[in-house]
């Protein structure tokens, strides 16, 4: 088991709607989800900080410890303009990418639990 905390260093006032859709047609229930800003994990021990944009890594401020950082240069599905379909393909996208890479994390967390 995992603890997963979000959070960014510019938050919204609300979760993207169409990143909520995301969810709901992924199966994740997007009502208890909210942008939390990372300075309230800040005095948190880490193991693994993933940042998921250049300005999230520039930006990602010090966290105690020895975590292991990870950048995954993700495109911002909310900065597409155009029609809601060609915006909602961009958060389709986006949530694939993000999928696929979370399954490498779940390997990264299994050997970090190996090696402690």
């Amino acid at each position: 088991m995992a603890d997963v905390y979000s959070a960014g260093t510019e938050p919204e006032e609300d979760v993207h709607a169409l990143a909520k859709r995301m969810m709901t047609e992924n199966g994740i229930d997007p009502s208890s989800q909210y942008p939390k800003s990372v300075s309230i994990y800040l005095r948190k021990k880490l193991n693994i900080i993933v940042t998921t944009c250049d300005g999230a890594r520039e930006n990602c401020p010090f966290f105690p410890g020895n975590a292991k950082r990870l950048h995954w240069g993700l495109s911002d599905p909310a900065a597409v303009e155009g029609n809601e379909e060609t915006r909602l393909t961009a958060f389709r996208k986006t949530f694939a990418e993000i999928s696929e890479r979370v399954s490498d994390l779940v390997d990264l967390i299994q050997e970090i639990r190996n090696n402690s």
